[in-house]
């Protein structure tokens, strides 16, 4: 097996600029399911409940997805729904009902534990954990999002720890940084920007890091550490 695909099924009900559509395939599982597939063998560890009608499916297996960790339960499938903008850069959530997801024991098949690639797709690190706990692979590819940074930040850190890949965008980056991640310019004439003033930079990365209530205090504070622009 190529690569293993852990993520769950869900049921969207999207608004975008071209309309809306309720009751449609979605979760984390399903198109990194489809994605993995046009490059080699793929095979998805997934939930979803009694609600998730087998047609919907079909996508996924006509992609070539194996489907034998797919565990139906009875319960609600996860729902999402959320409106995109103008642009489908950015999307705003409107409701998460986790349904069976809230209680999903992950089981990967056993004809597929010697994956030597694995995808952890968005959803609770405790889980990514227990499906990783199953197999042995050369790389991990983690995903996330914010509201498990936020929520689930000891067991999201302990995942970044089991990674070989994280990937975050910028807004889920913005929770980590300052903490996990760091950056450390080697050489400051070539990493500052020209066109600003040295004391404005600084500035920018203090406030960033809620360093000192105000701007009086985080002007106070980089001034004691840089004397001249």
């Amino acid at each position: 097996m190529s690569v293993v695909i852990v993520g769950p099924l869900a049921l969207d009900d999207v608004h975008a600029p071209a309309g809306r559509r309720s009751g449609l395939l979605g979760g984390s599982g399903a198109y990194a399911g489809i994605a993995a597939a046009k490059h080699g063998p793929a095979a998805l560890v997934s939930i979803a409940g009694s609600d998730l009608d087998d047609e919907l499916l079909e996508p996924v297996r006509h992609a070539g997805v194996d489907l034998d960790g797919l565990q139906r339960v009875a319960g609600r499938t996860l729902r999402w729904t959320g409106t995109y903008s103008d642009g489908l850069t950015e999307s705003e959530v409107r409701n998460a009902d986790l349904g069976v997801v809230d209680r999903w024991d992950p089981v990967v098949p056993e004809a597929v534990r010697d994956a030597r690639h694995v995808l952890l797709a968005n959803t609770d690190p405790a889980v990514q954990a227990r499906a990783l706990d199953q197999l042995r692979p050369d790389v991990v590819l983690l995903d996330t999002m914010d509201q498990w940074i936020r929520e689930r930040r000891r067991a999201f850190e302990a995942m970044i720890t089991r990674a070989t890949i994280v990937s975050l965008n910028e807004g889920e980056l913005a929770h980590l940084r300052g903490r996990l991640i760091s950056y450390v310019p080697q050489d400051p004439a070539a990493a500052l920007n020209p066109a600003l003033r040295i004391s404005t930079q600084l500035r920018e990365i203090l406030e960033a890091h809620n360093f000192g209530a105000n701007r009086a205090e985080s002007r106070d504070a980089h001034s004691q550490g840089c004397d001249h622009d």
